[in-house]
């Protein structure tokens, strides 16, 4: 999938972010992971997980950032919610079939 550049107003919301963000981490308070597109050499984007906490580094204060591929998870997610579909079209199909076979004005099942 190729990006189209990003409109500029997005890109400044996204920086701003991105700094509260590193602020917080700064002063020691918990950030929760962040699920993101990050941009590949070639064009393409990488659905990626972030995470950074602060660390101690030789008395010096260093922020340590982690980057996870998401990539299997976005996917198993997308065919979840396939399955999950199926499973609501055939309790669907199997009400319908129900009600064709049962004729309320002769209060008995076809056979």
């Amino acid at each position: 999938m190729k990006v189209s550049n990003p409109r500029p107003s997005a890109l400044r919301a996204e920086e701003c972010w991105s700094r509260k963000r590193l602020l917080r981490i700064q002063v020691g308070q918990t950030v929760l992971p962040k699920e993101t597109e990050l941009l590949r050499a070639d064009g393409t984007t990488l659905p990626a997980e972030l995470v950074g906490f602060r660390l101690d580094f030789d008395g010096e204060l260093a922020i340590v950032t982690l980057v996870r591929d998401i990539t299997r998870e976005r996917d198993l997610q997308k065919r979840l919610l396939v399955a999950d579909r199926m499973v609501s079209i055939g309790t669907l199909a199997a009400g319908v079939a129900h009600e064709l076979k049962w004729r309320p004005t002769r209060g008995r099942p076809r056979a």
